[in-house]
């Protein structure tokens, strides 16, 4: 992994977009439930994608129950964080904003979307910023789009609290310590994610940055 990536966390609604540009999934249904736990690991080498996307994409996997691949070492990673992510992409892909806010860290979504309100940039709301980060992976993949593989990975360091207060100083809102008082834990992975619109298959995010809190066993995007 690369240690320098461009983070998923904030960039402002507009650029969210363009930097994150990595949501879909087929499954209209929302389901986000790994079962990890009645789904054996897969390796097999998928002979559709092309060599640097099959690398990227490589090693184990399990298929979530809306068929997504998730590639992840539940070693380190809980399984519900990884449902979690599945719940955000799915979302994003299905236009559903009521499943998007509900994992979404709470304290965050508030002050972003004080901030996008009062913003003479923006000036728009939540849900705005929501549609406009759908159409930004739609423009990417040329139309509707579905989710096809998340891979995550523990960051090599655990910078949560920087990447916070770095877009505190343009968000304001006292937004770490807001975060850190309803958090059990933060934790900073790197992800990636194709998605297949019109049947071929696209990476729609490389190894980005996101970071993620958890509270009493959910775990909820910072984004």
């Amino acid at each position: 992994m690369k240690i320098l990536r461009k983070s998923a966390l904030f960039l402002s609604a507009a650029i969210l977009l363009a930097s994150f540009s990595a949501c879909n999934n087929n499954s209209k249904n929302n389901k986000s439930a790994i079962s990890s736990s009645d789904s054996s690991l897969d390796s097999s080498a998928d002979e559709t994608l092309s060599d640097s996307d099959a690398q990227l994409f490589s090693g184990d996997f399990v298929t979530s129950s809306s068929g997504i691949k998730l590639y992840y070492d539940k070693s380190s990673l809980d399984p519900k964080l990884i449902d979690s992510l599945e719940k955000y992409f799915t979302a994003i892909a299905n236009k559903d904003f009521d499943s998007f806010c509900s994992v979404i860290q709470p304290q965050f979504m508030q002050v972003y979307s004080d901030f996008l309100k009062n913003s003479k940039d923006y000036g728009y709301d939540y849900k705005t910023s929501f549609e406009k980060l759908y159409s930004g992976c739609s423009d990417t993949v040329g139309g509707d789009f579905s989710i096809t593989r998340i891979k995550v990975a523990l960051a090599d360091t655990n910078d949560a609290e920087s990447y916070i207060s770095q877009n505190e100083k343009t968000i304001g809102g006292d937004l770490l310590n807001k975060i850190k008082q309803n958090s059990d834990s933060l934790l900073t992975v790197y992800f990636s994610v194709m998605a297949e619109s019109g049947g071929k298959e696209t990476v729609l995010a490389n190894e980005r940055t996101l970071i993620l809190s958890c509270k009493d066993g959910k775990y909820y995007i910072v984004a």
